[in-house]
């Protein structure tokens, strides 16, 4: 982790397909990216993403309809098990059904 730190890298169709995994990717890696798409929608949730893996109580609650509860629920799920694999682990977690999934899923990912 960390290998681009201190970089600048440049993605055009950042919103989806290999641009949108090409940008997390670097960020992940501590890359500032700078994204570029023809809809400008699609690409502010590509931007917003949180990872599962590493988002902290205070990004968790920035998604409507993550609480207090559901924050710490989500947390302690991932630590007990090693992180998620896949966002649809989130339905494990209690209290979490299909429907908060699928609200959530646009903001969400797993890497």
């Amino acid at each position: 982790m960390n290998r681009l730190q201190g970089k600048t890298a440049v993605i055009t169709g950042g919103n989806s397909g290999v641009g949108e995994a090409a940008a997390l990717l670097f960020a992940k890696e501590g890359a500032n990216v700078v994204i570029s798409a023809r809809r400008a929608s699609a690409l502010d949730a590509v931007a917003e993403k949180i990872n599962l893996n590493t988002a902290s109580r205070a990004e968790l609650l920035q998604i409507s309809g993550i609480g207090d509860v559901t924050a710490d629920k989500i947390l302690a799920y991932r630590d007990s098990h090693g992180g998620f694999h896949s966002l649809e682990e989130l339905l494990q977690v209690d209290g979490i059904g299909e429907k908060k999934l699928e609200e959530w899923r646009p903001y969400l990912t797993v890497e």
